[in-house]
């Protein structure tokens, strides 16, 4: 039954590759080998499935199957654009993992703004990126924020966003979570990297995000009133 799962998720990330082509080269065994696998008649040593679940990126929390389960797993250092998107890609196939398991519960502390109201092709989501990259890569020079320049918009995004809002999720904010957003805008402005025209248009769209989430949300209405000071 595992197994069966494991071979659906892999054939679900391979396409229209070979299936028995893939299981052979990554384990490196025979094509008959992999075949006796793939078709059920053998089944897979548990060294085989971890090297499968690492190398297609699929965990495996996802067959336990136990009730009353607590699952933690410390994410990969963030130092370029490639690991930032890596990361993004790791929260997809990490929501897919819940996504699939019933009755599944998410929480999410915010400390700051969900990147996943941010990884649009919003002016505040370009600022958000422009900042994480510039505080996870300390060797990096300043530049200003109009000179930034970086994929951060792509199809993953927008299914990130979709698959997250289909989770049963419940968010933690307060007034961290927009004061640490107005704090970065303050400081980039200060030591003049981010224009007094972008700091506005970045307070718009974070306006724009708010309200709809007051839609969707319960909010205080005290709570609510001091956010919309900004």
């Amino acid at each position: 039954m595992h197994q069966e799962a494991l071979l659906k998720e892999i054939r679900r990330k391979i396409g229209d590759r070979s299936l028995n082509d893939e299981i052979a080269n990554i384990l490196n065994i025979s094509y008959d080998a992999a075949h006796r696998r793939t078709s059920l008649k053998a089944k897979f040593s548990f060294e085989e499935a971890l090297e499968l679940a690492k190398h297609y990126q699929i965990s495996l929390d996802q067959y336990l199957r136990t009730e009353n389960q607590l699952v933690v797993r410390r994410t990969q250092p963030v130092r370029t654009t490639e690991d930032l998107l890596n990361y993004f890609e790791n929260s997809l196939e990490i929501l897919d993992v819940f996504h699939n398991i019933t009755n599944s519960q998410v929480y999410y502390s915010a400390k700051d703004i969900p990147f996943f109201y941010t990884i649009s092709d919003s002016i505040l989501s370009r600022f958000k990126f422009y900042v994480w990259m510039n505080l996870l890569n300390q060797d990096q020079f300043l530049s200003p924020f109009n000179e930034f320049k970086m994929e951060y918009h792509s199809p993953k995004n927008e299914m990130l966003i979709e698959l997250y809002e289909k989770q049963n999720v419940t968010e933690i904010w307060n007034d961290t979570t927009i004061m640490s957003v107005l704090r970065q805008i303050s400081f980039y402005s200060e030591i003049g990297l981010l224009k007094k025209e972008e700091a506005s248009l970045i307070l718009e769209d974070l306006k724009k995000i708010i309200r709809r989430f007051r839609k969707k949300k319960c909010f205080k209405s005290l709570i609510f009133k001091y956010l919309l000071m900004i």
